[in-house]
């Protein structure tokens, strides 16, 4: 799932991503995610005159640079930036904001190593080697997500209508 306010880089795979609430979403080139992954941009105010909470809900931006990866099953919450370069362990929660370059993990997800940096930026500035990882070239502002949902949702709504197997 995506929501209306994400805004996508060129060449950006998901490999199981949902991503919910009103916050902005901007994910930049060449990001790959791994399955069961989540972005949590909107929040219930425990800070209102109800308790627990109230009915309204806090939002917050989410930023991911470009050649990030996520390993499988990681929550992403909202108020976070990613940095460039950077890889997430698989099962972390991410609820601070991670460096260019660094690698880290857990819950929450903190820094224990950084990717050599004038090995990244050789391997950047090398034609070929930013890995495509679907056949289009990607778009950005999240029009081909959203736009592509929806196609096809109402493709297979079609298609499971005109062969009947919709009760």
């Amino acid at each position: 799932y995506v929501t209306s306010n994400t805004f996508l880089g060129d060449n950006v795979s998901f490999n199981g991503m949902s991503m919910s609430g009103n916050g902005k979403i901007t994910i930049g080139s060449y990001f790959h995610s791994g399955v069961n992954c989540q972005i949590i941009t909107s929040f219930h105010n425990y800070e209102s005159t109800m308790l627990p909470y109230d009915t309204s809900y806090v939002d917050k931006d989410v930023t991911i640079g470009d050649c990030v990866w996520l390993g499988n099953n990681i929550i992403i919450l909202g108020g976070v930036t990613i940095g460039e370069g950077a890889i997430i362990q698989a099962g972390s929660v991410v609820c601070k904001d991670i460096p260019p370059l660094a690698i880290a993990g857990g819950h929450p997800a903190t820094v224990f190593k950084y990717r050599n940096k004038d090995h990244y930026e050789k391997l950047k500035s090398k034609k070929g080697n930013l890995k495509r990882m679907f056949h289009t070239s990607g778009t950005k502002h999240g029009s081909y997500s959203v736009g592509m949902t929806v196609l096809v949702v109402a493709v297979m709504i079609v298609l499971n209508l005109v062969v009947g197997q919709i009760p």
